[in-house]
């Protein structure tokens, strides 16, 4: 029963985080191609099919049924026009054919029918509905319609054919088509989502850091004392928290695991702690003996007290097991004055994305074959991992430490849709860039590359999926 609640916990947090950051993103392409002057044919929640739609200011608005993200989609930007404005210089006619095509199958499958026909002052009624849900447009169902029927759709189908072509001819060199406009007005939309996934991360932090208090790494006392004198400490916790347990520790053997609190220590309280090096000589100074412990579990928020055995197995193996990094007093600061919250905002949004791209270059050199030291793999974590994260992070430090993360995923977001990857923001900008040095483009190798990353992130991301199920299952920790 407690898995059961645990998944729906993760599943709560995955969307309460993860889903607004990402339509965050993708809004920031809609929102600079409407300033440089590209239609958005539409704007989705979720992933198609549709659950809602409605059509506002020209642009298509859905919520749809999977909720894995969303999408905005931008007219020629690999759509039929896109493919059409590239074939239209090496044969005219079949491009024009082939457009055709393509651009009914994507106003029915986009279900833009209706929308298409309104714009040429055609009326959507009952008999269009009907010819495009009978796959007729599609190239279905054709021979179990009756004759007098084929002739009618036939009739409506060279009327759409007319007026896709005519489309193919007054948009092909139109200014709100997304090929047609200057690198840095494409640059400015490709970046779009980044740059707003970086503004996003600064208001949270800003909002955080000004106004509410913002959650920081845990730590000890002497580190409070040597904080920024532009801030100042608005809470902290009695209990060290304990972020690292080393799997098959004592420690670990002991139940104690990563989100836990410690209390006392062979019979001292730990609310006073200045230094781990103070904590490491305590441990030192008990080794080989038997000594009480006492901590609150962050799953059942139950005090246990219990009995560590401080033997090591050997010359290497820990006398404890908890390590330095995420080890002391939960603490939130505030900045003293507003112009000291804006600075720091900027400060905390900079370090954060810099360190994505540190880590990013650690988890390269770590699946390199020749690789000896592969520990970076072990900060892999994908929407489960972010889900599981928030989940802990909530019973820890409450709706603070939920706009904190939400900060933190913004602009790893970010970072991450930097990546050279044809399937991402950095790789198509990079296949723009070298589309204009070369002056040449192959439309049909962007497809094969977009595709087939798109295809290998997938899997990766499962995989990365099923490595974070399998750490909260064994009771491993996602921090």
């Amino acid at each position: 029963m407690d898995v059961i609640f645990q998944i729906i916990g993760i599943l709560f947090w995955f969307v309460v985080i993860l889903i607004p950051l990402v339509v965050v993103h993708e809004f920031g392409h809609l929102l600079m191609s409407r300033l440089v002057g590209v239609r958005v044919v539409e704007f989705g929640v979720g992933i198609p099919p549709r659950v809602w739609y409605r059509k506002w200011r020209g642009i298509i608005w859905s919520i749809n049924a999977v909720w894995l993200g969303g999408f905005a989609k931008i007219y020629g930007d690999h759509d039929a026009i896109d493919t059409a404005h590239t074939d239209l210089e090496i044969n005219p006619k079949e491009a024009r054919s082939n457009y055709i095509i393509n651009r009914i199958q994507e106003l029915v499958e986009g279900k833009e029918l209706e929308f298409f026909l309104e714009e040429n002052n055609l009326e959507y009624n009952s008999s269009w509905k009907e010819l495009e849900e009978s796959g007729f447009l599609v190239g279905g169902l054709k021979d179990s319609v009756s004759e007098k029927k084929a002739k009618k759709y036939d009739k409506m189908v060279e009327q759409l054919e007319i007026l896709v072509s005519w489309e193919l001819d007054n948009k092909t060199n139109s200014s709100v088509v997304f090929y047609n406009k200057n690198i840095f007005q494409k640059t400015l939309i490709i970046l779009g989502g980044v740059i707003f996934n970086l503004i996003t991360a600064f208001v949270l932090f800003f909002i955080l850091i000004g106004f509410i208090s913002t959650p920081v790494q845990p730590m000890l006392l002497d580190e409070v004392k040597n904080l920024d004198d532009r801030v100042q400490v608005d809470s902290i916790t009695n209990n060290i928290i304990v972020l690292n347990v080393v799997k098959d520790s004592p420690a670990f053997d002991a139940g104690i695991r990563g989100g836990d609190s410690l209390i006392r220590f062979a019979g001292l309280e730990l609310n006073e702690l200045e230094s781990f090096e103070n904590f490491a000589n305590l441990v030192d100074s008990k080794e080989g003996q038997k000594v009480p412990v006492t901590y609150i579990s962050k799953n059942t928020g139950e005090e246990i007290s219990t009995e560590v055995d401080l033997v090591r197995e050997d010359n290497n193996s820990p006398l404890f097991g908890v390590g330095s990094n995420g080890f002391g007093y939960l603490v939130s600061l505030k900045a003293k004055d507003l112009s000291t919250a804006v600075s720091l905002a900027v400060k905390q949004t900079w370090t954060i994305f810099r360190l994505n791209f540190e880590v990013l270059g650690n988890i390269v050199k770590a699946i390199l074959p020749f690789a000896t030291d592969r520990s970076a793999l072990n900060a892999v974590g994908g929407p489960v991992a972010v889900g599981n994260v928030g989940n802990q992070i909530y019973n820890l430090q409450g709706a603070s430490g939920i706009l904190n993360i939400m900060a933190v995923v913004s602009v790893s977001l970010a970072a991450f849709n930097l990546l050279p990857l044809p399937a991402l923001d950095g790789g198509r900008l990079l296949l723009i860039y070298l589309n204009k040095l070369t002056g040449k483009r192959n439309k049909k190798l962007e497809g094969v590359l977009i595709g087939f990353t798109f295809i290998l992130l997938l899997g990766l991301g499962v995989v990365i999926a099923f490595k974070d199920v399998n750490n909260i299952v064994s009771g491993k920790s996602l921090f």
